[in-house]
């Protein structure tokens, strides 16, 4: 008799979609039936969940109260008569833990894959207050990183015993080494031999784009021709464009948008980087280690966990513009180094950060 594993998520975007999507997409079919729940429709990832056949019902919000979104979630929740409800991202903890008491699902999951991002003091207080008040109805709250785990221990949860990590993993068969695809190259207009960064993330501030822009105008002058692909897209999409033109940095930097042939994107890299001023454990970071891609990232968050400084990796210090320069430089000149890196990356990644490892700690913690 199989079991039913209710996901609740605020939307199917990047990030905690793609750990929602590799749960329920690799959980044993025979002893587990999945659902997935958007409290809001959209996200990027919505056309993957099609395609797999996982069934996603939305509950599009509609008022800003939260007893109509826990009072439709507990609805939802009996009418699939969840085993399990495991909820992932700060709304659906708000709402889905609640929903799934009233519904009296015996075994309630949250994963946490951030801090909050609330502004003002007060703010904070009353969100962390509510959050220590849910957490009493958790069985387990999983933290993607031992830094999270530790802000949540501070902020959020009354019992620290109830919180776990649990890394996240990739697919190491899928996010793997591919030959170059020349028309790909081709269709960028980037020339043979010119060396390519890239940067994964979403156009917000905390990504700090800027500061790599800035790296940038260095790696240039060391490199000339060097090529930076930005990849995603997000609000400050046009601020960032607007400081590339005013740079004179157009010819160097491509905005690529969000992107289908991401695999293949990241096997047209060099270097990779992320610097970030806050970070827990980024998916992009191990999808990119995957398809042994040496990453410059900052020294924040989850990062350090994943990556041995000059090992499989290079750390530096967030907003240092000169330091990230320096490090990317340094691995486009030496293609030895940057081979080696990019190998113990992925090696790292298939012991520690895969699917299967990632899926097999879930099983065992949903109790069947």
């Amino acid at each position: 008799m199989t079991k039913k594993i209710l996901f609740v998520i605020d939307r199917l975007n990047e990030g905690a979609g793609k750990v929602v999507y590799n749960i329920a997409n690799s959980l044993d079919k025979n002893r587990f039936d999945v659902a997935v729940v958007s409290i809001y429709m959209g996200g990027n990832l919505t056309g993957l969940f099609d395609k797999s056949g996982i069934k996603v019902v939305y509950i599009e919000k509609k008022t800003r109260s939260h007893l109509s979104i826990v009072l439709n979630l507990r609805k939802i929740i009996k009418k699939e008569k969840a085993d399990v409800v495991h909820t992932h991202n700060v709304d659906a903890y708000e709402y889905g833990v609640l929903a799934a008491r009233l519904a009296g699902v015996k075994k309630i999951v949250h994963t946490s894959h951030g801090k909050s991002v609330k502004r003002g003091r007060f703010r904070r207080f009353r969100e962390n207050l509510y959050h220590k008040f849910i957490s009493l109805f958790l069985d387990r709250y999983i933290a993607v990183s031992r830094d999270l785990g530790k802000y949540a221990e501070k902020n959020w949860c009354l019992d620290k015993k109830k919180i776990k990590i649990v890394y996240n993993g990739v697919d190491t068969n899928k996010y793997r080494k591919l030959k170059v695809n020349r028309r790909l190259l081709n269709e960028l207009n980037i020339r043979n031999g010119e060396k390519i960064i890239g940067i994964v993330a979403g156009l917000r501030h905390v990504k700090d784009h800027i500061t790599l822009f800035k790296a940038m105008e260095i790696v240039k002058e060391e490199i000339p021709g060097s090529k930076l692909l930005v990849i995603g897209d997000g609000p400050e999409r046009e601020k960032l464009i607007d400081f590339v033109n005013k740079s004179d940095l157009d010819k160097n930097i491509k905005f690529l948008g969000n992107r289908e042939d991401i695999i293949e994107l990241y096997n047209c890299m060099d270097v990779c980087v992320l610097c970030s001023l806050s970070e827990c454990l980024s998916i992009t970071l191990l999808e990119g280690m995957a398809c042994c891609i040496p990453f410059v990232v900052t020294r924040v968050g989850g990062n350090p966990e994943v990556i041995s400084d000059g090992a499989d990796g290079f750390l530096v210090e967030a907003k240092d513009s000169n330091m990230i320069a320096e490090k990317i430089v340094k691995l486009l000149k030496d293609k030895e180094l940057a081979y080696e890196i990019g190998k113990k990356a992925r090696e790292k990644v298939l012991i520690n950060f895969n699917v299967k490892g990632m899926v097999k700690k879930y099983e065992g913690l949903y109790g069947f």
